[in-house]
Formats: C-alpha cells, sequence, structure tokens
C-alpha cells in the first residue's frame, strides 16, 4: 500500500496508524474490534494519475496492535456515489465498498466506512467510549448531551451502521454553514465521531468530547450502590457449586449446538452486581450499544434457566423478524453473559479467549450502566436497533469468519504429566486442534507450559485423591 502514496501522503497514513494504536490502547474508548479510523490520501496508479482515497480501517480489526495491512483503501469518489439522493440496500452494501477498493488484496472496509466519507476532513476517529455510551444511554440523552458538549458537538439520533449512519451524517454535514478546522459527531447509543485536517486536532477534538464527559460525570456525588459494585463479592467455590457450572455448561451446549467453553468469576465487580438489584435489572435492558450484541447477546442471564432464555429468544427474533416482513434462520439462542447467584458471573465463548472478551465488556458495561443509573436511569438502543444489528448481513458474515474452525474447539481437555514428555505433546496437540486444555503436573512449571489463553495449568498430585478433588 505505501508504494501508492507520495511522501506527504505516506506521513499521513503513519500518523493514522499510530493514531489509532493509541486510541486502541485504552478499553475505556474500544473494545475487541471496535471502533474504526480513517485518512483521505491521493492514491496513485501505476500511469501516474492520481484520485483521492479513503483508507480505512478493515472491517473487525482491532485497533490496539493494527498494522499497516489491517487497513483498506476505497475509492473516495464510490462511496460518495453511495450516499444519499443513492439508495442503498443493506445486501447491497458491502458488494459495492469491496468493488470500489483500489487493492483487492486487504480486509474488508468497515461497514461505516459511508460516515468517514461524508465527512469532508482528511483524518476521522471512532470510539464507543464509556463516558459517551453513559451519557447518550439515559432516556433524556440529547438534552443530557446539549449539556455537557454543548452547541458545538452535534448530537444524532441512533441510526444503523452503514449506510442508514451514512445518511443521517451526510444530512448533518450538509447543514454546515462554516468551515469547522476539526470537530466531533456523537451518535446517540452509538459513540464519537472526532475528526480535523491534522491527526493532531483530530485527536484533540476527540478528547475534548471525553474529557468533557468525564468532568460532568465526576462532579456527580457517588452512591451506595456505586460503593457496592465496586467492592465486588466473594463466591467461595464448592463442589456443588462445580457441578452446577457443569449442568449449565452441558445445557447451554445443546442449545448452542456446539460444545461451549464456559468461564466463571466469582470475585470482583462483575460477582457484585449479584448483590445489587437495580444494576442487575438495568443490565437486562440490553447492550450498552448494539455493536457488542454478538458478545454479549441482546439481554445478560440473571439466574435464568438455558432453556427460558432460549424461550424469550426466540420471541425476540420472531418480534424482529415480523417487524422486518423477513423470513430469519435463528442462532445465539442461548445467553452469553450470565449472572447466577450460586456462581457468580459466567460468560460464554467457542474459546476460552472469547469467554475473555465477554467479561472485559461486561465490566466495561457495567461502568456505563452505573453512570447512567446515575444520570437518571439506563436507557440504551432499543430492541428493533439490537436485532437489526445481530442479524446484519455484515454481521453475520464477521461472525462466521470469527467461528473457530479447528475440530476440537470449544471441547475441555484434561490432561495429567504434562508439565513434560508424553503428557506435554499430548497437551500441545489438543491446543492445535482447538481445545481448552487443563494441565496437571506435580512439577510448578506446569503452571507456565504454554503461553495461551485456551491453557490452565495446575500444579496437582494425581495420586492423592483430595488434591484432585480440590483441582477439579
Amino acid at each position: 500500500m505505501m508504494g501508492k502514496l507520495d511522501d506527504d501522503d505516506r506521513a499521513l497514513f503513519n500518523d493514522l496508524v499510530e493514531a489509532s494504536r493509541s486510541i486502541g490502547s485504552d478499553p475505556s474508548l474500544v473494545l475487541h474490534g471496535g471502533g474504526n479510523t480513517s485518512v483521505k490520501v491521493a492514491w496513485r496508479h501505476p500511469d501516474g494519475s492520481t484520485e483521492r482515497a479513503l483508507v480505512v480501517k478493515g472491517s473487525g480489526g482491532d485497533l490496539s496492535g493494527i498494522t499497516p495491512e489491517g487497513f483498506c483503501p476505497v475509492r473516495l469518489d464510490a462511496l460518495r456515489s453511495l450516499l444519499p439522493p443513492t439508495q442503498v440496500s443493506e445486501t447491497q452494501l458491502m458488494p459495492e465498498m469491496l468493488a470500489a477498493r483500489l487493492i483487492v488484496a486487504t480486509p474488508d472496509p468497515s461497514v461505516e466506512a459511508l460516515v468517514h466519507a461524508a465527512i469532508p476532513h482528511v483524518f476521522v476517529l471512532h470510539t464507543h467510549a464509556d463516558v459517551v455510551q453513559a451519557i447518550t444511554d439515559t432516556a433524556g440523552a440529547r438534552a443530557l448531551g446539549e449539556r455537557v458538549w454543548g452547541a458545538d458537538v452535534p448530537l444524532l439520533d441512533y441510526a444503523m451502521p452503514g449506510a442508514a449512519l451514512g445518511a443521517a451524517v451526510a444530512a448533518e454535514v450538509s447543514r454546515w454553514t462554516d468551515a469547522r478546522p476539526a470537530g466531533a459527531i456523537v451518535v446517540i447509543g452509538h459513540g464519537v465521531f472526532a475528526y480535523g485536517n491534522t491527526v493532531r486536532t483530530a485527536l484533540a477534538a476527540h478528547s475534548s468530547v471525553i474529557d468533557a464527559a468525564k468532568s460532568y460525570l465526576a462532579g456527580l456525588p457517588a452512591t451506595t450502590a456505586e460503593a457496592g459494585i465496586a467492592t465486588g463479592a466473594v463466591i467461595p467455590p464448592t463442589a456443588e457449586s462445580a457441578a452446577a457450572l457443569g449442568a449449565l455448561r452441558r445445557s447451554l451446549s445443546e442449545r448452542a449446538g456446539r460444545p461451549m467453553i464456559l468461564r466463571r468469576w466469582s470475585t470482583g465487580a462483575l460477582a457484585g452486581v449479584l448483590a445489587d438489584p437495580a444494576i442487575q435489572s438495568a443490565l437486562e435492558r440490553g447492550p450498552v450499544t448494539p455493536d457488542h450484541v454478538n458478545w454479549v447477546g441482546p439481554r445478560v442471564s440473571v439466574d435464568t434457566p438455558v432453556d427460558e432464555y432460549a424461550h424469550w429468544y426466540g420471541n425476540y427474533v420472531r418480534r424482529g423478524a415480523t417487524r422486518r416482513d423477513e423470513s430469519v434462520a435463528l442462532v445465539n439462542a442461548y445467553p452469553k453473559a450470565m449472572f447466577d447467584s450460586r456462581l457468580g458471573f459466567v460468560a460464554a465463548g467457542r474459546s476460552a479467549r472469547e469467554t475473555e472478551i465477554v467479561r472485559e465488556i461486561m465490566e466495561h458495561s457495567v461502568d456505563v450502566v452505573r453512570n447512567a443509573e446515575r444520570l437518571g436511569g439506563y436507557s440504551p438502543a432499543d430492541e428493533g436497533h439490537v436485532f437489526d444489528l445481530e442479524y446484519w448481513p455484515p454481521q453475520q458474515q464477521k461472525l462466521a469468519r470469527r467461528n473457530p474452525a479447528h475440530p476440537d474447539a470449544g471441547r475441555v481437555v484434561l490432561v495429567t504429566g504434562a508439565a513434560s514428555g508424553i503428557g506435554r505433546a499430548c497437551a500441545a496437540e489438543y491446543l492445535d486442534r482447538g481445545a481448552a486444555v487443563i494441565g496437571w503436573d506435580i512439577s510448578p512449571a506446569v503452571t507456565s507450559t504454554f503461553d495461551s489463553d485456551q491453557w490452565l495449568g495446575q500444579t496437582v498430585d494425581v495420586t492423592d485423591p483430595t488434591a484432585q478433588a480440590e483441582a477439579l
């Protein structure tokens, strides 16, 4: 890609990569594939001619460690031709954007590339900052946002990423009557788009929105509920809770139609939610942004049996399909984020890594919900928006690309003597096959035999039944 840019535009692209990593390093701004960034440059063709290009983050990529290869160059005029008055359907959008790529062997462009194209400035930076979500996930989001950010930061109603959000931002830009060197747009229930003609001014505009939100929230009095959640709780592991976790995994895997990994956290802030019915109830209203739906589901489970949750989910899908007058193939009819009074917080995923992602998103979600409740009540995007994003074809395609292809994905394997020799070799093979592996060995080295989210090493004397029981 770099060879297609002159020195000045190459420098702009380097600035984008650096700024993207900086934003991505802060999980309070973006999490696990969230957020996107772009720069507008002149693209040089082999015949020496040039055209304007939008270089935008690839769909689903993480900003935290993004490299130049994680971006996609797209013809800017082709993207802008998809904005109003052109009407583009959901099924047409991605094929049109793929056809506009300047290099085929790059990631798919972000589904929000139209927003980046609609904003005329050189740099656009988009995040789902926790503090912005807290302010906009309230019933009075518009009035509250105006108090926090003033008239210079327009607030737009939530719209589906893609053509709808691109059209909404294009309409906002068309209303501008003055030249704006930098600034930001906040989309209710979605996040902030900051822009500038230099990376420095775009970052400053982004920081201004975040800092204003932090300052406003810092001026609110702390609550008893907040203190309780911060303190957390401790649910001691017992043989009974281990059996309950096993039964839950079986039930959930049967609903999912494939083996699933479950991980529990019996201490800390997420377990502490079980002591706060108000926060539990608020969390059941939906994810803090529809973008999280494929990780945490459209609703968390609070002491809800898997079959009961599946029944609710089926009705949720029927409501969404009826509203859209479409036939929808039901997927994901099982909870992914569960608060269980016997176990604490339990995350479900197709790999151990996915359970960690669910946990991290939910920890940030609790912070957002807690602050939104302090602002008058948590009121996230409605169920229809969540359903539309969950069953949006580009989201389903992104989910399919994430699907583990390994034969033992979702399985849990226990290997004894795993620190060395044949046991270690067996553990390595099962890790390669996608299994989550528990390794037992009398050697303490077993705890660090493999550096993998899929590995749990425990020092256990397997000749001692009591040690085995405690490890289990």
